[in-house]
């Protein structure tokens, strides 16, 4: 014992090598040409297509990165650009481009997308921005995809200045977008699509989750959590549609209650507007969702370890529930999917496989010969008719087409579970107070989930008042 802790005195003495500063400069550009500036910037590349940070970097003057070569790939490793409050930490006016692992903060607008097209944005921290986090402009074919957008006046926003310059066919999903002003802004575009997202937390005096202007058209808010965007007597709106537009599709959400959204809603949730479509809406929050259109092939959904084969064509949208959507039921796995078809009219039938582990099955004891899966019809779990198990593989089959319970028309708003055997006595209870017989690893891993989302509001809450 003695000779340990001298050992850690002596470790605790000895001098420590020193933290390494951050690379300091002004704008570093990546040329036309493939060439870095200025000289010594830690941005390498071996191949002139990918772009990689090897260190912090302080900007004292103008834009972090501005990006003037197509067909590249801006890889952050997790480093940090930090700006003075000015000009816009990433600017690309280019095509064919991919930010990711970046943290990017203190700048007037993180990112600024700028009348290009073919861009994805994924897997960055974006936060502190002085107006906006993530800036789309005249802009097409985007996808911004698992960012954490915090702590920024808009969290995405959507047109500038000109409504002549529409953003077309952008795709938002997974992101968190909390703790700022306002979460999403559309100001003008078409084709844009919000799927997916915890959009949760964005405090601004109005409009504070998603905001539709006037002239915005062929949008698409489903599958995410909008919660604790109008707090009682602000004002805000959890969603909020220009009254001379089309209604908003804002179904399929979560509104923070399983009541439904609240102001032209029925129930405690986030405010909705006038104008907005938001029946039917989730009774449970999602862990994820994505969307995929196909036809006559397999759709693959990852994210929820779901497969589904379309026969036909048809766009499917597939989400995990953090937890049970409806009356907790014996012998269930703890994983809870919704399939929602928005227009079966050119699909003949689908094939839904949901994927298990062997140490699922084990842990609760059931036979995996006789796993089935299981839909929520508003009342209860009923076993799907065409349904079975592919031991050998690991996934649980259900066929929906015409003739089936349920049947392709039931793909409006559709829970499906996974049991090893029909539900037998149990008690109905509410969707937001799920009290499971037993608390499965599938279970307890989507509770954590939810519990790790709320932390990590609370902490970016702190961060953002400068706690």
């Amino acid at each position: 014992m003695a000779l340990l802790f001298m050992g850690m005195l002596m470790l605790a003495l000895m001098p420590q090598p020193a933290e390494a500063s951050p690379w300091t400069g002004e704008t570093i550009a990546i040329n036309a040409d493939g060439s870095v500036t200025p000289d010594g910037a830690p941005l390498s590349t071996a191949d002139k297509i990918t772009y990689t940070l090897t260190d912090d970097v302080n900007i004292t003057f103008g834009n972090g990165i501005v990006v003037k070569r197509s067909n590249i790939i801006i890889d952050g490793a997790g480093h940090t650009i930090n700006g003075t409050g000015f000009y816009n930490g990433i600017f690309v006016d280019v095509d064919n481009v991919t930010i990711r692992n970046l943290t990017i903060k203190n700048f007037n607008i993180g990112i600024f997308i700028d009348e290009t097209s073919n861009i994805t944005i994924f897997g960055n921290n974006v936060t502190s921005n002085n107006y906006g986090g993530i800036v789309i402009d005249g802009s097409s074919n985007l996808n911004i995809a698992e960012n954490n957008i915090t702590c920024n006046k808009y969290g995405i926003h959507i047109g500038w200045f000109s409504e002549s310059l529409l953003t077309i066919n952008l795709t938002i999903v997974g992101n968190m977008v909390s703790n700022n002003e306002h979460g999403i802004w559309i100001y003008s575009g078409s084709g844009i699509k919000i799927v997916g997202n915890s959009i949760m937390d964005n405090s601004g005096s109005e409009d504070s989750g998603v905001h539709v202007s006037s002239g915005v058209h062929d949008t698409v808010v489903c599958f995410n959590n909008i919660v604790g965007n109008s707090p009682q007597g602000s004002g805000s709106y959890g969603a909020y549609n220009h009254p001379s537009n089309l209604p908003l599709n804002a179904t399929h959400n979560w509104w923070g209650d399983s009541s439904g959204p609240s102001g032209d809603g029925p129930g405690l949730g986030d405010n909705v507007s006038s104008n907005v479509d938001f029946e039917p809406w989730l009774t449970a929050p999602i862990a994820a969702a994505s969307s995929k259109v196909g036809t006559d092939e397999w759709l693959e959904f990852p994210e929820s370890n779901v497969s589904v084969d379309v026969s036909g064509s048809a766009e499917v949208y597939v989400a995990t529930y953090a937890y049970n959507p409806g009356a907790d039921f014996m012998g269930d796995i703890g994983n809870y999917i919704d399939v929602y078809v928005p227009d079966a009219s050119e699909l003949a039938a689908l094939e839904i496989r949901k994927y298990y582990s062997d140490g699922e099955i084990e842990a609760l004891s059931l036979d995996e010969s006789g796993l089935r899966m299981y839909w929520w019809n508003g009342i209860a779990w009923i076993p799907c008719s065409d349904t079975g198990v592919n031991a050998e593989e690991n996934y649980i089959w259900a066929i929906i087409d015409a003739t089936t319970t349920p049947s392709l028309s039931d793909l409006t708003e559709t829970p499906f579970g996974v049991a090893s055997r029909p539900p037998v006595g149990g008690v109905i209870i509410p969707a937001e107070a799920p009290a499971p017989a037993s608390i499965t690893p599938s279970t307890m891993l989507t509770i954590i989930v939810v519990i790790a989302i709320a932390g990590m509001v609370a902490i970016t809450r702190k961060r953002c008042m400068g706690g």
